[in-house]
């Protein structure tokens, strides 16, 4: 009987001494996760607010722990976190900590909230319950959860892993099995990297739909036969800057792309959201084709990935040449009338005081020959006349010099059209506005509306632009429509349309897409890559026409320049002093009518005399 009673009591000294080792093993298995919790803390993003929560007795050594290492910290019971995460939306780090089966079997969803940054500790209780690990993936996979899973005895490290969200490749929705991954190793208490929290963002969709619907606005996206189509109907062909970012983005997705016809209205897009339904219902992941940050929180957007000016355009036009036009600019000859006018008075003066008697008509008339280089001037009889003389014909050689200068720029050089730089030049300038009456009040300002209320009405952009044409007016519109209708318009290389270098105001585009989409994170973050390196606005260049913007800025510099409009040489041609000829023809028409109306005279005068002889 005494040998069974020391046998019992030296069992259960051993089990007592058993369990204190176990404990003790646990104790600094814990302490060890501890010390890579508060390391995880330390290195969190903006060292947020920790909220140990209280889950059991263990939590007294998370505290110590996060005591020993200052680390702020608040615990809260878990009927109270619930509570707290419709409160806190600060940037919090959840602790919870998992080290019985029951709380590893009754681990729910509801534990998780979405704004928080959670870290999870899987203690030896939970191997011993026999709980897969892939249990926790279908809770945590979309969310910013990390796990410290306790090491075995045998181990000298914790494992760090989580759980990202998956694809199934049959249904296309998110996959029920989960497994972990290996994201951070943290030894003695030290982490190997700085993988925390990565992003729980799926990249591989295995080929699944990506629905898109497609809106045609210029340059963005251009659908083929869009008169025929209707909401929702499948296309195929289009293309543009928008569709082409829209199918990097599914490439990068590993997506398949689908498109549909949705219909906008571009003149007036804040008067149409009737598509929105289409976006809500999940009929479609994303919209694209120039939209706008103008819906509110009804979807998300991609961010901006190109900005449009709207700027004002006017009509130009070159000077003709004509005479009229040549009499203008030869605005200082009427200096050599006044020499040429002093000249012939100092000339009969000096005739007269001589005693020369001297016709004052004969004298303007051969004076003026002389100017023009078609007559000599009359005989100099003292010194004084040639001195006169002399200044004269210096006088006359300058007059043919600045009028052959003239003529000769006249008809090789060209001067620029009338030009506006700014929008007060417009606004102040003569020329009348041509706007489209339902959208041209988008913009609160006073002088600009008192502006707009005197301009004429047109119904579209391209109305508006033929009409600025035709009646040398200014109409507003956006940078992407002005350089195709500046090319088309083109007369000989140069511009007949120009815009101000000063801007109305700058729209931003952005892509809209469904608030609930997997995709919508990563869609946003390859959009703003796009931008950042300019592929976007390559891609918007090439839609608009790379050789349409570089020929658009080449006949802008040829409207603009006051240069030779030959390259070399620069010749007078017949065809530019053709009127010369002219006149000289005329000229000889009139001498030629002159002379057979003197003959006719002097054949008519000699048959008179004669009759008058016979009859004496």
């Amino acid at each position: 009987m005494l040998l069974i009673i020391c046998f019992f009591g030296i069992s259960l000294v051993q089990a007592s001494i058993s369990d204190v080792l176990v404990n003790q093993r646990r104790h600094e298995h814990f302490m060890t996760d501890s010390k890579c919790l508060v390391e995880i803390c330390k290195k969190s993003l903006f060292t947020p607010q920790v909220v140990v929560v209280d889950n059991g007795a263990r939590t007294n050594d998370i505290i110590s722990s996060m005591q020993g290492s200052q680390i702020p910290y608040i615990t809260m019971k878990i009927n109270a976190l619930y509570i707290a995460k419709e409160a806190i939306k600060d940037h919090i780090l959840a602790v919870i900590q998992i080290d019985d089966c029951t709380d590893a079997t009754s681990f729910k969803s509801d534990i998780i909230i979405e704004h928080w940054l959670h870290v999870i500790i899987l203690t030896d209780f939970v191997k011993e319950c026999e709980v897969n690990l892939q249990k926790f993936g279908e809770f945590v996979d979309r969310y910013d959860v990390t796990f410290i899973i306790e090491r075995a005895a045998d181990e000298d490290y914790n494992k760090i892993v989580t759980f990202f969200p998956e694809i199934d490749e049959k249904t296309c929705n998110l996959s029920k099995t989960i497994t972990p991954n290996h994201i951070n190793t943290c030894v003695s208490g030290k982490l190997k990297n700085n993988e925390l929290f990565p992003l729980k963002r799926i990249k591989n969709y295995k080929k699944c739909p990506f629905h898109v619907g497609i809106s045609p606005m210029y340059p963005f996206v251009f659908v083929p036969q869009k008169d025929r189509q209707r909401d929702m109907t499948p296309i195929a062909g289009a293309h543009g800057s928008d569709v082409e970012i829209t199918k990097i983005v599914a490439e990068y997705l590993n997506t398949t792309i689908k498109m549909y016809y949705i219909f906008k209205d571009v003149k007036n897009p804040f008067i149409d959201f009737q598509f929105l339904l289409f976006i809500a219902n999940g009929s479609l992941d994303a919209c694209v084709g120039g939209y706008y940050r103008i819906y509110g929180s009804i979807v998300e957007y991609s961010g901006i990935y190109n900005r449009q000016a709207v700027i004002w355009i006017y009509a130009v036009e070159r000077p003709a040449r004509t005479w009229q036009n040549l009499i203008r600019k030869i605005n200082g000859i009427y200096l050599f009338v006044v020499f040429y006018t002093c000249y012939s008075v100092v000339w009969f003066i000096i005739s007269y005081f001589d005693g020369d008697k001297s016709n004052l008509a004969n004298t303007f008339f051969f004076s003026l020959g002389s100017l023009l280089g078609c007559a000599s001037l009359q005989e100099a009889r003292s010194d004084k006349q040639k001195i006169l003389n002399f200044c004269y014909l210096i006088m006359c050689l300058h007059l043919a010099a600045y009028v052959n200068i003239q003529l000769y720029s006249f008809l090789t050089i060209q001067s620029p059209p009338e030009t506006f730089h700014t929008i007060y030049d417009i606004m102040n300038s003569d020329r009348r506005a041509y706007l489209n009456n339902r959208t041209k009040y988008f913009l609160d300002d006073t002088k600009y509306i008192d502006y707009a209320k005197k301009s004429a009405e047109c119904s579209t952009f391209e109305t508006c632009q033929e009409t600025i044409l035709t009646n040398n007016g200014v109409t507003l519109t956006l940078d992407g429509y002005f350089f195709a209708f500046q090319m088309k318009t083109a007369v000989n290389y140069e511009a007949r349309v120009l815009k101000t270098s000063d801007n109305m105001m700058t729209v931003y585009h952005e892509m809209i897409l469904r608030k609930s989409s997997l995709k919508n994170a990563v869609f946003v973050d390859v959009v703003s890559r796009l931008y950042e390196a300019g592929i976007c606005d390559q891609l918007f260049k090439v839609a608009v026409g790379l050789t349409v913007e570089d020929k658009s800025s080449s006949v802008t510099n040829n409207a603009l320049r006051n240069g030779y409009s030959c390259e070399e040489g620069c010749p007078i041609t017949l065809s530019q002093v053709v009127g010369v000829f002219y006149l000289w023809a005329i000229g000889v028409a009139l001498s030629c009518f002159v002379l057979i109306i003197e003959l006719y005279s002097v054949e008519k005068t000699e048959m008179k005399v004669e009759t008058f002889t016979f009859l004496h």
